[in-house]
């Protein structure tokens, strides 16, 4: 999968397990520039390089995606991750499964997912 990992998702301890796994992840943490991007413009870059987007900022990206949604706008995905910062383990094992049942990354265009508790 193409990924991009919000700014607050740990790249140290999320993003190298999923390339490990395969997966093609950009990490906005690990640029000072694109960590600063603002939650619209996240989304935008998403959609240019056909990622989806993990994120904890659950409220912006609901509304995010409720917007492009009124406006006709499509995006590569959303997962809004509402377990702990530091629940990398429960984090990972629930974007396992996620992609388990949703293998191509067209399975994911203009869908959001909330990854909580199993």
């Amino acid at each position: 999968m193409q990924l991009l990992l919000d700014a607050h998702v740990s790249s140290r301890h999320v993003g190298r397990k999923l390339v490990a796994a395969g997966h093609n992840v950009l990490a906005l943490d690990q640029d000072e520039t694109l960590g600063r991007l603002a939650d619209g413009d996240v989304l935008a870059l998403a959609a240019e390089q056909q990622r989806i987007v993990i994120t904890h900022n659950v409220r912006h990206f609901a509304a995010l995606a409720r917007s492009w949604a009124e406006a006709r706008r499509s995006h590569p995905g959303m997962i809004l991750v509402t377990l702990p910062h530091t629940a990398y383990g429960a984090i990972l094992r629930r974007l396992e499964q996620a992609f388990a049942m949703r293998p191509g990354q067209p399975d994911w265009i203009d869908r959001v997912e909330f990854l909580g508790h199993e």
